[in-house]
Protein backbone atom coordinates (compact mmCIF):
# COMPACT_ATOMS: atom_id res chain seq x y z
CA UNK A 1 0.00 0.00 0.00
CA UNK A 2 2.74 2.48 -1.38
CA UNK A 3 3.59 4.27 -4.08
CA UNK A 4 7.15 5.32 -4.74
CA UNK A 5 8.08 4.47 -1.15
CA UNK A 6 5.13 6.84 0.06
CA UNK A 7 2.52 5.39 2.04
CA UNK A 8 -1.26 5.26 1.00
CA UNK A 9 -2.07 4.93 4.82
CA UNK A 10 -0.32 7.28 7.57
CA UNK A 11 -2.72 5.59 10.97
CA UNK A 12 -5.76 3.68 10.72
CA UNK A 13 -7.78 2.98 14.11
CA UNK A 14 -9.73 -0.03 14.63
CA UNK A 15 -13.19 -0.41 16.17
CA UNK A 16 -11.25 -1.86 19.51
CA UNK A 17 -8.93 1.07 19.90
CA UNK A 18 -11.75 3.29 19.42
CA UNK A 19 -13.97 1.39 22.21
CA UNK A 20 -10.69 1.74 24.37
CA UNK A 21 -10.57 5.29 23.34
CA UNK A 22 -14.53 6.20 24.53
CA UNK A 23 -13.85 4.18 27.77
CA UNK A 24 -10.84 5.91 29.03
CA UNK A 25 -12.38 9.52 28.35
CA UNK A 26 -15.73 8.57 30.17
CA UNK A 27 -17.73 9.07 26.62
CA UNK A 28 -21.05 7.33 27.06
CA UNK A 29 -22.88 6.92 23.57
CA UNK A 30 -26.10 6.25 24.56
CA UNK A 31 -25.79 9.98 26.88
CA UNK A 32 -24.86 12.04 24.22
CA UNK A 33 -27.57 14.13 22.07
CA UNK A 34 -28.22 13.21 18.40
CA UNK A 35 -27.59 16.11 15.90
CA UNK A 36 -29.15 16.94 12.89
CA UNK A 37 -26.73 15.32 9.83
CA UNK A 38 -24.82 17.75 8.07
CA UNK A 39 -24.77 18.40 3.89
CA UNK A 40 -20.57 17.52 3.48
CA UNK A 41 -21.77 18.44 -0.77
CA UNK A 42 -23.77 21.31 -0.23
CA UNK A 43 -27.65 22.03 -1.93
CA UNK A 44 -28.32 19.89 -4.32
CA UNK A 45 -31.02 19.58 -7.06
CA UNK A 46 -33.40 16.66 -8.26
CA UNK A 47 -30.89 17.37 -11.72
CA UNK A 48 -29.47 14.04 -11.06
CA UNK A 49 -32.28 12.12 -11.41
CA UNK A 50 -32.83 13.36 -15.02
CA UNK A 51 -29.35 12.92 -16.21
CA UNK A 52 -29.86 9.86 -17.86
CA UNK A 53 -32.91 10.78 -19.95
CA UNK A 54 -32.86 11.92 -23.33
CA UNK A 55 -31.50 15.74 -23.21
CA UNK A 56 -31.15 15.19 -19.36
CA UNK A 57 -27.33 16.55 -19.65
CA UNK A 58 -28.73 20.24 -21.15
CA UNK A 59 -31.93 20.63 -18.59
CA UNK A 60 -29.76 19.36 -16.05
CA UNK A 61 -27.16 22.14 -16.63
CA UNK A 62 -29.76 24.32 -16.68
CA UNK A 63 -31.43 23.71 -13.45
CA UNK A 64 -28.31 23.68 -11.53
CA UNK A 65 -27.51 27.73 -9.82
CA UNK A 66 -24.44 28.43 -10.24
CA UNK A 67 -22.25 29.93 -7.69
CA UNK A 68 -20.37 32.34 -9.39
Amino acid sequence: MSREYVSDVDYVLTTRELGELLRRFGIDLNAVEPELADTPFGERSSAGKIFGASGGVMEAAMRTPTSC
